[in-house]
């Protein structure tokens, strides 16, 4: 079981497939891959190994087009952080930001990552719909960015939206060459990497094997067997 499900999404560092996210892909777009270790996509661009050195997902194509990797959540109360890893590689001359995600259109080669509200269309750019962009690429940005760990601090953009359900997106769109959008470890809550506490009162697991704790349980053993002679004998 993948140690993100106690997060507030589920399954963000992808040990269990894709289980937990929707993917829509349009054109002459892959179906969103996983990957684990250094892989090398359609159109022979390679993908490094991810930084925590286990699966991550990535698009792919042979032709213009657009994927979508979504998830909904419920927003919960307190710090809300955004934390994903990022591998961009892009085989135009340029990224290109255009006024719309179509694929099919304007010239347009880019990747981004938002946080929409909940019933919003996959493809909107409406201000409305977006709660948080916390990563778009940008014209005159390098053309291969290697893995890195994005923290964004949304608490306040979260808070009117505490209890009810958005959309966490990544989108990615490309008309002018190959382009490829690798994605791992993603997480909105306090830490990229959540987990479940030890209870405080719990004890080690082998506390109870230990040498110690085994001579202390056959010594009460011993305690009540004599308690029970003497009881007879009496």
């Amino acid at each position: 079981m993948s140690s993100f499900s106690h997060a507030n999404l589920i399954n963000g560092d992808f040990e269990d497939g894709l289980a937990g996210w929707t993917t829509q892909v349009f054109g002459s777009a892959n179906p969103i891959e996983r990957a684990e270790g250094e892989t090398t996509a359609q159109g022979g661009g390679t993908i490094p190994a991810s930084p925590t050195d286990d699966h991550y997902v990535f698009t792919s194509q042979s032709g213009p087009a657009a994927s979508y990797l979504t998830q909904s959540f419920t927003v919960s109360e307190g710090l809300n952080k955004v934390f994903f890893d990022l591998f961009v590689r892009n085989q135009a001359s340029d990224f290109i930001i255009a006024d719309t995600l179509d694929w099919d259109d304007d010239p347009n080669q880019r990747a981004r990552v938002d946080i929409l509200v909940g019933g919003a269309p996959i493809d909107t750019l409406e201000e409305a719909d977006i709660i948080v962009n916390a990563f778009e690429t940008q014209p005159g940005d390098p053309l291969v960015q290697d893995w890195r760990t994005f923290e964004v601090d949304v608490s306040d953009a979260l808070a009117p939206y505490v209890g009810q359900e958005v959309v966490f997106r990544f989108a990615q769109v490309d008309n002018q060459n190959f382009f490829n959008f690798a994605i791992d470890n993603v997480n909105v809550g306090e830490t990229q990497v959540p987990g479940d506490p030890e209870p405080a009162d719990a004890l080690p697991v082998n506390s109870l094997t230990s040498p110690g704790m085994v001579l202390l349980i056959g010594l009460f053993a011993i305690l009540g067997l004599l308690a029970v002679q003497t009881r007879r004998l009496g």
